[in-house]
């Protein structure tokens, strides 16, 4: 350890160690003392770094619109400044994915799903920190990226059904889409991944939910058919969570979530 080999200079050089053929030789109990503090230092050291690899890893628990349950798992990179934002997810094939013969189709519709979320979620929000006071921050901005990890078993189940129309949602995506569609568009499917990584909650106009928050700004999660496809994107107040996460690890810094 670097510690030690500095104690051991140290040593030498106030004549508590002396070197022959080589070898180094002890002398007297001062140096017994400074080797074990050194390694004492050295342990807690270690400990404190795995308590906050520890700390800078958890799995958060959210909701999306206030009643379904989501998780996520996230870690920070400080040496990168960089969160990543994963979730294990489970494919399931419905409908006519269910025939062998149209397992290249399951598997074309689960990789564009998982393709939209480097297109419309990777990098598109960073985190920005600044010191309060004279307190030190480990960056200036943190980027957000996101794992899907696709699992046979365990993860959260999403049902991909073949040949099929109808009105999806986050645990439910038909193909052909809705009824005067063709296919399902990719933009639906960035806004079902954003429910799944980021428990972001829908902010379109439903009758069944009076109480929602209705925003009208090109939001992924809000009317994108009726505001635009293209201008839709996500915002900065979808990463509410993981911003407040990284406050809660951080609370001498002034953590705010800005587009990239």
């Amino acid at each position: 350890m670097k510690s030690i080999v500095f104690v051991r200079a140290l040593a030498l050089s106030l004549g508590l160690l002396w070197l022959s053929s080589g070898a180094v030789h002890a002398q007297g109990p001062d140096l017994n003392r400074l080797l074990g503090e050194s390694v004492d230092r050295d342990q807690e050291a270690e400990d404190a770094m795995d308590a906050a690899a520890a700390r800078l890893a958890t799995t958060i628990e959210n909701q999306i619109n206030g009643y379904f349950p989501m998780s996520q798992h996230l870690s920070f990179d400080q040496a990168n400044c960089t969160i990543t934002v994963k979730k294990n997810i489970r494919f399931v094939a419905g409908g006519d994915f269910t025939d062998p013969a149209n397992r290249a189709d399951f598997e074309a519709l689960r990789d564009r799903m998982i393709a939209t979320v480097r297109t419309y979620l990777n990098r598109k929000v960073k985190l920005t920190m600044q010191p309060r006071g004279t307190a030190e921050c480990p960056c200036q901005e943190v980027h957000i990226v996101f794992e899907v990890a696709v699992v046979e078993s365990g993860g959260y189940a999403v049902t991909l059904l073949g040949n099929e129309h109808g009105r999806g949602n986050v645990s439910t995506i038909y193909e052909l889409g809705q009824e005067t569609e063709a296919q399902v568009p990719d933009v639906y499917l960035a806004h079902e991944m954003a429910h799944l990584l980021l428990s972001a909650d829908d902010e379109y106009q439903d009758d069944r939910y009076p109480d929602r928050t209705v925003f009208t700004d090109n939001s992924l999660m809000g009317d994108f058919y009726s505001e635009g496809v293209a201008a839709a994107e996500i915002k900065p107040r979808h990463f509410a969570y993981v911003r407040d996460w990284l406050r809660g690890q951080y609370p001498d810094c002034i953590v705010e979530a800005t587009p990239e």
